[in-house]
């Protein structure tokens, strides 16, 4: 353990003594409605159940993701910019940019583990989107 690992340690430790914690999971009833055909509360519920599978239980996506306005999103144009610009990168992030794991979780619809990026198709094909979000009914 180095310097810095020890320091934040200790600050966790003194955070824990001074504060209650309480877990939020994601909430998916809080996400009932049907975009194209794609329900936001199942989706999020086969994702997570995907992280679970794969032991990462503590990275799974809250529900917060998918609300805008303390309501669920309710546009597929939402939902895409939803993928792009917060899931996308928070696997990416997650995963310290292993395309493989990446697209194996996500689908290749999504990235191109062989090149290491993202496919930018999706993100203006809306009928390739809802069709790579199928796989989460």
């Amino acid at each position: 353990m180095n310097t810095a690992d020890r320091s934040l340690t200790l600050l966790d430790v003194a955070l824990r003594r001074r504060f209650a914690f309480c877990e939020l999971l994601p909430n998916s009833q809080l996400l009932d409605k049907t975009i194209e055909g794609i329900h936001i509360g199942t989706m999020l519920n086969n994702i997570n159940k995907m992280l679970r599978d794969e032991g990462l239980r503590e990275k799974q996506i809250g529900h917060s993701y998918f609300m805008k306005n303390s309501q669920c999103v309710d546009k597929i144009e939402d939902l895409q910019f939803v993928f792009a610009n917060e899931i996308i990168p928070l696997f990416q992030e997650y995963f310290y940019e292993d395309y493989e794991t990446i697209a194996r979780l996500l689908g290749s619809e999504f990235v191109n583990s062989k090149e290491m990026r993202v496919n930018e198709d999706w993100k203006t094909d809306t009928d390739l989107f809802i069709e790579a979000l199928k796989r989460f009914q």
